[in-house]
């Protein structure tokens, strides 16, 4: 049953047997996000990488760069560089929609894309908190939240300061921290209203170099997500070298009324799902920021 072929215009995506689509996950080794734009979500900043069903990649837990000097015929120093391998394996995100008169579909011609739409929506959502505090049990991804070797970086006078350490703390091993921040809004509301003490805000401060750039979203020049997935209070600082999100390359969204007595009632329902893990290649490139004082 194909009651989607019925309801796609000219010129859009074409439909795959059984009424499903397929919307494809952006493959990109590293997705910076341009100047002078702001990053819509977690998905915008996330570098993602093809992957088979069950994979495997090295991780690295230490690092020790010992090259000096050396005598001719002494013995050369060894560096250590903490490699062991992580096995990972994609998990399935998925929901399903209520079930919908077909003649709703068929009469309303923006109906299917407006389900399939917030399908999609949701979908990113459940990922992206995965990402974020998944905790590795059964099927769940394990996320920044429970991942060991970050680094912490406790809070230093406000958040703006203390942002700039967690650069630091990346900076300091590895010479430059190239990535974007994860808070939840309410946080960079409080950064982007941050006042100096004779009252201007630090955003409009004149004549000066403003760490707090508004109409991009980026602290410290680095892109900021906001996400209400990320508790108030603490952030993410995350290089965009530590990570990547596996995926398989497509979410695919199928319509079928073979569902308890669907096809009795002229009920269809739509399934979304999309295959993930995340993998986390130097766990010492993330910070963990405080963004408050404490009790």
């Amino acid at each position: 049953w194909n009651i989607a072929a019925k309801m796609m215009p000219p010129g859009t995506k074409a439909l795959l047997p059984a009424g499903s689509t397929i919307t494809p996950v952006p493959l990109n080794p590293s997705t910076p996000v341009a100047m002078g734009q702001a990053p819509a979500g977690l998905f915008d900043v996330l570098p993602t990488l093809r992957s088979a069903p069950i994979f495997g990649y090295l991780r690295q837990g230490t690092r020790a760069n010992n090259a000096a000097p050396v005598a001719a015929g002494a013995v050369k120093p060894t560096s250590v560089y903490g490699l062991t391998r992580v096995e990972g394996r994609l998990r399935v995100v998925a929901h399903v929609s209520e079930a919908i008169d077909k003649y709703w579909l068929e009469d309303n011609g923006s109906l299917q894309r407006f389900v399939e739409s917030e399908l999609l929506f949701g979908l990113a959502k459940a990922v992206e908190q995965q990402v974020l505090t998944g905790d590795g049990l059964g099927e769940n991804l394990t996320g920044l939240a429970n991942v060991s070797g970050v680094q912490t970086q406790a809070f230093v006078t406000d958040p703006i300061r203390t942002a700039r350490a967690a650069l630091t703390a990346v900076e300091t091993i590895y010479g430059a921290a190239d990535g974007y921040f994860v808070m939840n809004p309410t946080d960079w509301a409080a950064i982007e209203t941050t006042t100096l003490s004779a009252g201007q805000y630090v955003l409009t401060e004149a004549g000066s170099s403003l760490p707090v750039n508004a109409a991009t979203r980026r602290l410290w020049g680095q892109p900021v997500v906001t996400t209400v997935g990320q508790a108030a209070g603490t952030a993410w600082f995350v290089t965009t070298a530590a990570l990547a999100l596996n995926v398989d390359g497509g979410i695919e969204v199928r319509w079928s009324e073979a569902v308890g007595d669907d096809f009795q009632r002229n009920q269809v329902r739509a399934r979304c799902e999309g295959r993930y893990d995340l993998s986390v290649y130097q766990p010492d490139r993330i910070v963990k920021v405080t963004l408050t004082a404490g009790p």
